[in-house]
């Protein structure tokens, strides 16, 4: 892995994305927002630059990066075949949360893809990383702008806190909308779509559009952790300094009992209150909100001095299977 480097960072309002789009072209490092999370972004056709971005996150180098483009017409050359259900899949939900991973073409360097023969691409729908692509007019790789292992960063404030010395420039394009990583595809030996990492955009939206004879079910499949096809498939991720533990039944009283002598922070659909004023509790109305608020709330409990975060366990359908993906590896198993 490449040495880290401190770097000067500077930073960049939507109004001044071709400054930014420049530090890139030039070979920088530039973290600009999506609608997912924050990115790392760097030109994924420079192999010293997509280093830098491991060294940058502390990233493991077997971990490949994913890369965002402006439009559809960026697709042929960055790729070596595009099946018609990954064209289908982009028409329907792009731009949007969505990676497709698909052969890569000379174009995309070893470095943005682990020394995979293949590339998650993905066209991101927030109006700042539109602008700050269609400046750049090149694939950008861009991995979450946090540091590897930690909850990824949704607001310009988090970004700054993370990556400020490491990279070159930040783009402030507010708090993220849908708040977790992109659903990342794949395709099986008989071209059947599989969900290496859900997201947004769920299970049934794909069976929806493609039926159900074209998409694994995600209970009948079993990644390969060892060799990591996409990103957040081998290691712990999206981990708070706090323990984060799993609840399945809201229970008050546990929530004061099990952890006597810690700053308890709660986050949940199930209002447990009244609790313990060492209890932080916050609640959303919907999944959509959960999900939107999850990283934050590890940040601000985190910065509140928390030892433990509790977390409601969400429904297993829908976003709720994304969400459950990303408490699952926060939490490693541990469950009240």
């Amino acid at each position: 892995m490449q040495e880290l480097q401190q770097r000067e960072t500077r930073y960049f309002t939507p109004d001044s994305v071709a400054n930014a789009a420049r530090i890139l072209l030039d070979g920088g490092l530039v973290v600009f927002p999506t609608e997912t999370v924050y990115g790392l972004g760097a030109d994924a056709g420079n192999h010293a630059a997509c280093q830098a971005v491991y060294a940058a996150k502390g990233r493991p180098a077997d971990n490949p990066l994913i890369v965002h483009l402006y439009s559809l017409e960026q697709l042929e050359d960055c790729v070596a075949e595009l099946p018609d259900a990954a064209r289908r899949l982009y028409e329907a939900f792009s731009p949007g949360p969505l990676t497709i991973v698909l052969p890569k073409s000379e174009r995309i360097c070893d470095a943005a893809t682990a020394g995979l023969p293949t590339v998650g691409i993905r066209f991101p729908s927030h109006p700042v990383a539109r602008r700050f692509l269609e400046a750049v007019r090149t694939p950008v790789a861009g991995p979450s702008a946090n540091m590897s292992g930690r909850s990824s960063t949704t607001s310009f404030q988090m970004a700054v806190e993370h990556m400020k010395g490491r990279v070159d420039g930040i783009i402030d394009g507010g708090d993220c909308t849908v708040g977790l990583e992109s659903t990342i595809l794949g395709f099986d030996d008989a071209g059947r779509v599989r969900i290496l990492r859900p997201g947004a955009v769920t299970y049934e939206m794909i069976r929806d559009l493609l039926g159900d004879e074209a998409v694994v079910k995600p209970t009948d499949y079993r990644p390969n952790v060892d060799r990591p096809e996409a990103p957040g498939m081998k290691y712990a991720h999206y981990q708070p300094r706090a323990a984060v533990y799993l609840m399945a039944e809201v229970d008050a009283e546990l929530l004061e009992t099990r952890f006597p002598n810690d700053t308890v922070g709660y986050i949940g659909l199930v209002d447990p209150s009244p609790v313990a004023e060492r209890v932080k509790v916050r609640t959303f109305p919907d999944l959509t909100s959960y999900a939107r608020n999850l990283y934050r709330s590890f940040h601000d409990f985190d910065e509140q001095g928390c030892t433990i975060i509790v977390a409601e366990v969400p429904p297993r359908t829908g976003l709720g299977v994304a969400l459950m993906d990303r408490l699952d590896k926060a939490a490693e198993g541990r469950v009240l």
